[in-house]
């Protein structure tokens, strides 16, 4: 199960570069993707935290609330990058 762990962590500096870029062309469908993506990963791999914020992100973009989901993609990159 490690090497799939240290994948997942290499990789998603990434995938959050990608939810960038999606939020950036206002690409909400994607950004929601990938939102879907890291809730399940992150889960899998014992990442409760990111998880929730991943699963709150999806939420909102689900339900159209583009400025609650900016502010959560915001707390994500910087759970993840270590930047806002």
């Amino acid at each position: 199960m490690q090497p799939l762990v240290a994948i997942f962590l290499q990789r998603l500096p990434e995938t959050i570069q990608n939810m960038d870029h999606a939020q950036q062309a206002c690409d909400w469908s994607i950004l929601a993707r990938y939102a879907h993506q890291i809730k399940g990963t992150a889960g899998s791999f014992g990442y409760p935290d990111l998880t929730d914020q991943a699963a709150a992100l999806e939420k909102c973009l689900k339900a159209g609330d583009i400025e609650s989901a900016a502010d959560l993609f915001a707390n994500i990159k910087k759970y993840v990058l270590g930047e806002g």
